[in-house]
């Protein structure tokens, strides 16, 4: 699967089940900490369709990719960026 392969799927997801990114990205921050953990990540990601080894890399590169405070939790200012990208 590529990163567009990825993007497609998310942007797909997110226009069928969502009126906006940040209502997507609301609906999966169930701890409501105002940011996604690996956990809701993958969660994400597998509502997307994204399969289950693949699911599970492709959180941990996005989380080490685009986590800039190494919380281990994108904020949605942090995952702005690729959700932005994916729906173009």
């Amino acid at each position: 699967m590529t990163e567009q392969d990825l993007m497609d799927k998310i942007k797909i997801m997110i226009i069928r089940r969502f009126d906006t990114p940040q209502d997507a990205f609301n609906f999966f921050d169930k701890d409501n900490d105002k940011g996604l953990n690996r956990i809701e990540l993958t969660a994400l990601l597998k509502e997307a369709g994204i399969g289950g080894f693949i699911r599970s890399l492709a959180a941990t590169k996005i989380i080490h990719t685009l986590d800039k405070n190494n919380d281990g939790v994108l904020q949605w200012e942090e995952l702005e960026e690729l959700i932005t990208k994916a729906m173009r």
